[in-house]
């Protein structure tokens, strides 16, 4: 029964999730209707094992990944017809951008004896369809 205990605990403490609060505000560029302009303020526990850096990172692509599902998915479906026939169909859809991300804030405090990430992103994002497919 201890074994299972522990073995339980081990796994808990592995797979624990971080606590990080996200705040985003989203206006569209007033000169460039294609381009959003995302602010992010996060703040986020930097596990024991983890290095600062690597927090930082981590933290940084996670909110990318967050911004991109939100920028938008292209839809590109293609067809070869022989003799009135369809004779393939392909559907492909992307989730694509193009970012521009800038840290205006970096901090690092200790909160109630753990080491806590505060970040202030500025993330630009421009879904131009054709700026995307040439990209792509």
């Amino acid at each position: 029964m201890k074994r299972v205990i522990v073995v339980l605990l081990l796994a808990l403490w592995v797979v624990a999730p971080s606590y990080a609060q996200r705040t985003i505000t989203e206006k569209v560029d007033p000169q460039n209707p294609s381009i959003k302009i995302y602010t992010i303020e996060t703040t986020n526990i930097i596990h024991k094992r983890q290095s600062y850096h690597d927090a930082k990172l981590e933290e940084i692509a996670y909110i990318k990944r967050q911004i991109l599902d939100r920028a938008g998915v292209y839809i590109k479906n293609e067809y070869e017809v022989e003799n009135h026939v369809v004779t393939k169909e392909q559907s492909r859809a992307v989730v694509a951008a193009v970012m521009q991300t800038k840290v205006n804030k970096e901090k690092f405090e200790i909160r109630n004896d753990q080491q806590v990430l505060i970040l202030n992103l500025e993330i630009r994002v421009n879904t131009d369809r054709n700026l995307v497919e040439r990209v792509l």
